[in-house]
């Protein structure tokens, strides 16, 4: 019986998710939340555990807390009584819909701590929303082009963009303006990755070459150059990852081939082939050699 209705549930999704044509999709670090990003601009958040996706409370029901209790946080949260536990009891997973954005969503990508959600669209921004109330909390205005990606940096704190007007941008979620802006000269900038220690971001552009930039550099109305550069992909870069021990970037896109390549030096380590069309996702477990 849990087996069939894990399968109704995956099923359920996937059509839904297939007749909303989805761009993009982020999954928790923990598994139990499901977000999709969807063409018609929607976000489309779904529990993939048999808990609802409660809200939380009103401002005056805070007030009315315990702050020294240890459970403070479940108590924030609302405790919905009056759902009827009839009604769809076959059906393993809530849903919720974010709107707010006026064009595609193409990149999503979601806290550690499944607090905050990142989105960026065809409508040059990017929204940071709040998975504990269900809502906008700020939208950042910048790009003057389609934002292509969106990823947080590890700590949380920071995250960065990239787009179709040439630049990847740093920003803080806690404000709304442009911290660092890096340029690409003449290429759009498609799909970036975070560094595991917050101060290098790898980006790769329509020219299919992979750059890594210093996020601390700052140079005073002069343009941030990249410390490293490296080229070999055939065709255009889908996804980019570094390495768990942040020595090696893996990069995998349209030509089929999932590169590895050294930090510290930018050469090409191996090539690996086999996969028959387009790298679109990739996990990686690279560890540290011992």
């Amino acid at each position: 019986m849990v087996i069939l209705k894990s399968i109704v549930l995956v099923s359920s999704i996937k059509q839904y998710i297939y007749f909303s044509f989805s761009f993009c999709k982020e999954i928790s670090e923990d598994s139990t939340l499901l977000a999709v990003g969807s063409k018609n601009s929607s976000i489309y958040i779904y529990s993939l555990n048999r808990r609802k996706l409660i809200k939380m409370k009103l401002p005056n029901e805070l007030e009315k807390l315990d702050k020294a209790n240890e459970h403070i946080y479940e108590q924030m949260m609302t405790n919905d009584e009056t759902t009827n536990t009839n009604q769809d009891s076959d059906i393993l997973y809530n849903q919720r819909v974010l709107c707010g954005h006026t064009g595609p969503i193409y990149s999503l990508s979601m806290s550690r701590e499944k607090w905050f959600l990142l989105s960026c669209s065809e409508d040059c921004t990017i929204r940071l929303w709040s998975l504990l109330t269900w809502s906008c909390l700020i939208t950042f205005r910048g790009h003057t082009q389609p934002v292509f990606d969106v990823q947080f940096g590890p700590f949380g704190h920071y995250f960065a963009s990239c787009s179709l007007d040439k630049t990847a941008r740093l920003w803080c979620i806690e404000q709304a303006q442009t911290l660092r802006i890096f340029t690409d000269g003449c290429n759009d900038i498609e799909t970036l990755c975070f560094h595991p220690n917050s101060n290098y971001i790898a980006t790769s552009s329509s020219d299919r070459v992979l750059k890594i930039w210093d996020l601390l550099e700052s140079k005073d109305a002069q343009p941030i150059k990249p410390i490293r550069q490296m080229s070999g992909h055939k065709l255009n870069v889908c996804i980019l990852k570094f390495s768990k021990d942040g020595k090696y970037l893996i990069s995998a896109g349209y030509d089929r081939q999932i590169m590895i390549w050294d930090c510290s030096n930018g050469t090409l380590v191996t090539c690996l082939l086999g996969h028959s069309d387009a790298i679109f996702s990739m996990v990686n477990h690279l560890m540290k050699r011992r």
